[in-house]
């Protein structure tokens, strides 16, 4: 009865408007060898007088050995309203963790997004530093990583911005039931030079187990740029309710 109730909050869900996606690089997969993969779809279609289209597709795929793990994951995301495209946002980044002890591991990644209606014809980012389990049993895992990120920006003008950045993440996870699923990770990302400079965000996401390898999503995301482009908010967030699978 709770995993219908569940299912049917998740579809209204769905019916909201949706603006910001970020890519949740920790979470998902389970600590076995070898390789895995997930791909994920999130959708809303709406018609009559507002006409809306918007589709988020997401892939990753990871391979773990005793004490490496690389992750590749894939993020796509599109919206048009009324013909008029509105959203065109692609991000690919690609991590990799090498474990120390039980319960610290190092952490290196590289990422490019490409997003015009953020102003962005490119942001590369590269990064090193460290991840920490701080705590962990059979069904909640709490991590903390803390790194250096040098980051490149180049605009739709023309012009570009290089920045060095503190990057931080909380990572918290649960199972609340055999089939359900809660995750939530948050980011803070000042500059080193002015740490009023700020990128901060954080996602959240609910997967209801259906069948094998298929479970419904719901996930909820909120995204803040202390100092954005001109005529772009500071603030962006979305809800949405989607389709993930295991592999």
């Amino acid at each position: 009865m709770l995993r219908l109730v569940l299912i049917v909050l998740a579809l209204a869900c769905g019916a909201l408007p949706a603006s910001a996606q970020i890519l949740n690089t920790l979470s998902g997969f389970e600590h076995r060898s070898g390789w895995q993969g997930e791909a994920s779809a999130f959708f809303r279609v709406s018609g009559g007088n507002t006409e809306v289209e918007n589709y988020l597709v997401n892939a990753a795929g990871q391979w773990q050995g005793e004490r490496n793990r690389v992750r590749l994951i894939g993020s796509y995301d599109f919206a048009r309203t009324t013909g008029t495209k509105n959203k065109d946002d692609l991000k690919l980044h690609l991590r990799h963790n090498y474990r120390i002890n039980g319960w610290v591991s190092s952490l290196a990644f590289a990422q490019y997004q490409r997003n015009p209606f953020q102003n962005l014809e490119a942001r590369d980012l590269l990064g090193a530093g460290a991840r920490f389990n701080l705590y962990e049993d059979g069904d909640r895992r709490v991590g903390l990583g803390i790194s250096a990120m040098y980051e490149v920006e180049e605009y739709l003008d023309g012009t570009e911005s290089e920045t060095a950045r503190l990057s931080t993440f909380l990572d918290f996870r649960r199972d609340l039931k055999q089939y359900l699923h809660f995750a939530i990770v948050g980011w803070y990302q000042p500059r080193f030079a002015d740490f009023s400079d700020t990128r901060a965000s954080a996602v959240a996401d609910l997967d209801v187990d259906l069948a094998g390898p298929l479970a419904l999503v719901v996930s909820g995301t909120f995204e803040y740029n202390s100092t954005p482009p001109a005529g772009i908010k500071e603030s962006d967030w979305s809800l949405r309710t989607g389709l993930r699978v295991a592999i």
